[in-house]
């Protein structure tokens, strides 16, 4: 309804559905790109983004200019006992990342 084409960034099973090469996403961008969404922990598999993943996304979004929406809804639900990362903790992140900051 609003006209927004997704072009999806595809996780494979066979590399524990790491998040694939900077290079890789960026590629994927183009004149008419103005953001980039992550969801996590990633639905439906489970992942969750380690803080290193979540920063070189928000490099890349200040690198072209772009907005990251962040989908952050279960992100308390660890089973590891760590704390979650949220990406408005991410370094310089605040003047590019749609999302809701959260006090643990």
């Amino acid at each position: 309804m609003a006209g927004v084409k997704l072009i999806p960034i595809l996780l494979s099973i066979e590399n524990n559905f790491a998040m694939p090469d900077i290079r890789l996403i960026e590629e994927k961008i183009s004149k008419r790109t103005k953001a980039i969404v992550i969801i996590n922990p990633d639905n439906p598999t489970g992942k969750l983004w380690s803080e290193k993943e979540l920063s070189a996304i928000v490099g890349l979004a200040k690198r072209r200019g772009l907005f990251v929406i962040s989908d952050e809804t279960y992100r308390e639900i660890r089973f590891d006992g760590k704390k979650p990362i949220c990406l408005l903790a991410c370094q310089d992140s605040a003047q590019n990342v749609i999302g809701q900051q959260f006090q643990l």
